[in-house]
């Protein structure tokens, strides 16, 4: 119970993205399992929309959480919440894949 008498459902275990992204800087892939558990769902909807093909929101997914396991200890300089940061490099995994192909 919180303070003013009500209670608050939150999940056993749950770790904030933030915490998630820091641990992965460390090198815990467990921590960064769980950050794309907690995001992939968002990551790839906004994939689609952007590739508006299965196979390439695959693609875009995948080099966004390549990219966001080697630059995870950048996360925390941008100020951004730990899903904006994600989304960001989504939209330049599609610009590099334009880029690619202009």
């Amino acid at each position: 119970m919180n303070p003013t008498g009500t209670t608050r459902s939150v999940a056993v275990g749950a770790v904030d993205p933030a915490e998630q992204l820091r641990r992965a800087a460390q090198g815990d892939q467990q921590a960064f399992a769980a950050f794309y558990d907690a995001t992939c769902r968002q990551v790839y909807r906004l994939a689609l929309l952007l590739a508006r093909d299965p196979a390439d929101a695959d693609d875009l997914c995948r080099e966004a959480y390549v990219r966001a396991w080697r630059e995870a200890a950048d996360h925390a300089a941008t100020g951004l919440p730990p899903i904006a940061w994600l989304l960001g490099l989504v939209r330049e995994a599609r610009a590099d894949l334009d880029d690619e192909a202009a």
